[in-house]
């Protein structure tokens, strides 16, 4: 990855425990920041986090079109387009998958993997305009191993590993 300092940085689920961790580390290295979460109350905190280097905070479903085209036209509007994304949003609905609802089910796979896939159809459209830009989408250990009664949770992280190497293929032709 390039260095962040002086570049944009636009973090998904920034107001939880890891994305606050990585507001505070890219805040550090120089970079200015982007912070989405779906909590207002917790991208409070993280705004808090970024201090002067904030450029802006939005609530937002990243898990829907409608999302993620509102950070895509707010940044745009700002002239602050993400040099790097960072796909951190997700979360998990504990259970055993014959325990689990549809409901269950597909919010969280639309939070830790079609989040992912919206965003970075977005973040691509100016960043191969601008012929630069880098997309990190945060995983887990459990995509490789599976995890009992986190199954859902597992199979989306296993997809956003899927999504990476398949984007790293799209853009870079490797």
């Amino acid at each position: 990855m390039t260095d962040p300092a002086n570049k944009t940085v636009l973090i998904t689920g920034a107001g939880g425990g890891f994305g606050r961790h990585m507001v505070r580390q890219f805040r550090a290295a120089g970079a200015k920041l982007i912070l989405t979460d779906i909590s207002d109350e917790a991208l409070r905190d993280a705004s808090d986090d970024a201090g002067d280097d904030l450029v802006a905070s939005l609530v937002a479903d990243l898990a829907t079109d409608e999302g993620c085209r509102m950070i895509a036209k707010d940044c745009a509007s700002r002239n602050a387009t993400p040099d790097i994304l960072v796909n951190n949003a997700g979360g998990s609905r504990d259970g055993l998958l014959l325990m689990q609802s549809e409901s269950d089910l597909r919010a969280v796979l639309e939070a830790n993997l079609t989040s992912a896939m919206l965003c970075s159809r977005e973040a691509l459209r100016y960043m191969l305009r601008k012929h630069c830009g880098a997309i990190i989408n945060i995983s887990s250990l459990s995509a490789l191993t599976g995890l009992p009664g986190q199954t859902a949770y597992s199979a989306a992280k296993a997809g956003l590993v899927g999504l990476t190497r398949a984007l790293a293929r799209e853009v870079g032709g490797k």
